[in-house]
């Protein structure tokens, strides 16, 4: 198995055997990668990460901004 490490800027593109990885978007620790393969190769994302429940919770709950509660 070989190993490379590479940096993406935002809007450049990757390509590994016949599939092309971009990177479209990066915010703090998040990045979005737009991943274009035939259809014969798998793509596996990530398992979800579980959260905490008390972060379950607050992201359960939908303020709209300026709105007003009390």
């Amino acid at each position: 198995m070989s190993k490379m490490t590479v940096d993406l800027k935002v809007g450049k593109t990757l390509t590994i055997g016949a599939a092309t990885v971009r990177l479209e978007q990066k915010s703090g620790q998040l990045a979005r990668l737009v991943i274009v393969a035939d259809d014969a190769t798998p793509i596996t994302p990530p398992k979800a990460r579980r959260e905490p429940a008390s972060e379950a919770r607050k992201s359960a709950l939908h303020i709209e901004p300026g709105a007003h509660h009390g």
